[in-house]
């Protein structure tokens, strides 16, 4: 016959082992989310410097077009899809696919700080998927942005 401290005991090394499991796949799942966060941090980080790359190396071709600008303000700069094709205007339609293709929904601005002004503003722009803006109906994703300002001359 069993003693009552046996009897007792029965059924606690099983109740210690699911208690472990529980324990343990709480930590799994843990650290799984830790990983995906990371991850989307580190996406962001990629998306961020490949905005500024392509931002400064569209300010370093527009110190290429400095002579030109001086006297046309309206090239390398936002215009309508009838506007005159010139050189720079064609290598900025031409950073603009870059900057789509290489960033998720990408999209540029490019703006002189007057009309005859020596300074660039460039404004690089993308949907950043790690960024959720809470609506009143519905979370929608949120655009990053980079602005830079240069002087051309």
């Amino acid at each position: 016959m069993k003693s009552n401290i046996q009897k007792k005991q029965v059924g606690v090394g099983l109740i210690e082992v699911l208690v472990t499991l529980v324990i343990l796949t709480l930590g799994v799942v843990g650290m799984l989310r830790m990983q995906t966060g990371a991850l989307q941090t580190n996406n962001s980080a990629i998306f961020h410097t490949t905005a500024i790359d392509l931002a400064s190396s569209w300010i370093e071709q527009m110190h290429s077009y400095a002579p030109a600008l001086a006297s046309d303000p309206s090239a390398c700069v936002n215009t309508t899809k009838n506007a005159p094709q010139n050189s720079c205007q064609a290598a900025l339609n031409e950073w603009q696919q870059q900057v789509a293709r290489m960033l998720p929904e990408g999209e540029v601005q490019v703006q002189r700080s007057k009309p005859n002004g020596a300074h660039v503003q460039v404004w690089v722009r993308w949907l950043d998927q790690r960024a959720w803006v809470q609506t009143s109906r519905s979370e929608t994703q949120k655009k990053r942005e980079i602005h830079l300002i240069s002087q051309l001359y």
